[in-house]
């Protein structure tokens, strides 16, 4: 008697429904982790820019400021930042040693450090708000001492309504935190 091995039709069946039911529990789990992590980044990428324009005003005595890339009223630091260097560190309007931070030998009140893009994740948006009232503002100045010109509070979310986004705080040394129980709205 010669048997030969494979599948019937019902186990085969039963197969594709345990994989079909395994894929609709998986999915919507996987696109929110996929989300939460694209929040974490971006809010680790502001601290870290915020760390490094503070530690840039201290090292190089020189006042440095974070300008949020869009001037879309409704996502102002969502698409990136630039962080500049005023050059002129003793404030004498001429280039004078040690002063060329971006070595094109020219006095720039703007050198640019670094251009900060968001991309490659979900919608993500960072508002910046002020206490008392909210007011977005689009620069964040630090001293040569490293203190900030005034403290803020960033809301980073997605578009998921209710959802747990971040809230970084800068305070007023200039040194930023991350509260990552933050409810978006």
């Amino acid at each position: 008697m010669n048997y030969q091995s494979g599948f019937t039709i019902m186990e085969l069946m039963i197969g594709v429904v345990l994989a079909g039911v395994l894929m609709v529990i998986a999915i919507p789990g996987f696109n929110r982790l996929q989300q939460n992590n694209c929040m974490t980044v971006h809010a680790n990428t502001l601290v870290t820019s915020l760390q490094l324009a503070r530690s840039i005003a201290i090292t190089k005595n020189a006042e440095v400021t974070l300008t949020a890339s869009n001037t879309d009223a409704n996502n102002e630091w969502g698409a990136g930042w630039r962080i500049t260097l005023n050059e002129d560190r003793n404030g004498n309007g001429s280039l004078d040693a040690r002063e060329d931070y971006n070595g094109d030998g020219a006095l720039d009140t703007t050198a640019t450090v670094r251009d900060v893009t968001l991309t490659g994740c979900l919608l993500t948006t960072i508002d910046e708000v002020s206490s008392p009232a909210p007011v977005t503002r689009r620069i964040f100045s630090y001293a040569p001492n490293g203190f900030i010109d005034e403290p803020g509070v960033f809301n980073i979310c997605d578009d998921r309504t209710g959802e747990i986004g971040r809230q970084l705080t800068v305070n007023p040394v200039g040194r930023p935190s991350i509260n990552s129980r933050f409810t978006c709205t």
